[in-house]
């Protein structure tokens, strides 16, 4: 993750997103020590260091987590018994491949000894960096969905090849499907072991409530209205 450029589209979010100053603060607390563990995917951190550290109550603490949660900016898993919380910063910015690839092919050649390496030892350490890497995102971002869909059944039946399915859409707009999809079935009434298992909406129900597909019905089923999402827009 790139500090500066997270950093640098937050503030730009902001423009759209009104959040208080302790909810920023928050953000980037978790940063910095996100920051502090080599941006691993999960980390945690006791609800005694934040209040510390943020100079709020636990009471405050609890509902700008819970704001942060609901803009889509991080995933908060509450530990058991006296285990600290998880929480998982979902990216503004994508991972920047090529350049940790370069890194990385750089250090190689540094530590083997020698000015250059074969151009066919070049084109396999990149292929495999780019796919190891890749396979990683694709992967991270699958888990941030999966834990906001409320049926967790299924997930092994979500294979690799719909994964990366899933990652070309990305997190903001599958996030938009399933709220779409939970709303739906709120409305009418759907009791929750009613749903869509897991696997079955990340396998093909999204596909309904993405942008492009997406109308918002009344309990009648008439159309009320069409979201233009790109342009927020109604029309």
């Amino acid at each position: 993750m790139n500090y500066i450029a997270e950093i640098n589209a937050f503030y730009n979010w902001l423009d759209f997103n009104s959040i208080s100053g302790n909810t920023q603060a928050l953000w980037h607390k978790l940063m910095s020590l996100n920051n502090r563990c080599g941006w691993i995917s999960s980390f945690s951190v006791a609800n005694t260091t934040l209040v510390s550290a943020l100079g709020i109550s636990r009471q405050e603490l609890d509902r700008v987590r819970n704001v942060l949660i609901q803009k889509g900016r991080i995933i908060y898993k509450k530990g058991t018994g006296s285990q600290c919380g998880f929480y998982t910063i979902i990216p503004f910015v994508s991972h920047n491949v090529t350049q940790d690839i370069t890194q990385d092919i750089t250090q190689d050649i540094t530590q083997s000894g020698h000015n250059c390496l074969p151009l066919n030892k070049l084109n396999e350490t990149k292929q495999n960096k780019t796919n190891n890497s890749c396979a990683k995102e694709v992967n991270t971002l699958f888990e941030c969905v999966w834990e906001l869909y409320p049926v967790k059944r299924g997930k092994n039946d979500v294979k690799k090849t719909q994964r990366e399915k899933l990652f070309k859409i990305g997190y903001d707009e599958l996030k938009r499907a399933i709220d779409r999809y939970v709303s739906e079935q709120q409305a009418n009434g759907t009791e929750l072991k009613y749903y869509k298992q897991g696997s079955t909406f990340f396998n093909s129900g999204y596909v309904d409530y993405l942008d492009s597909n997406y109308k918002e019905l009344l309990p009648q089923g008439k159309v009320s209205k069409q979201i233009d999402y790109e342009n927020q827009e109604l029309f």
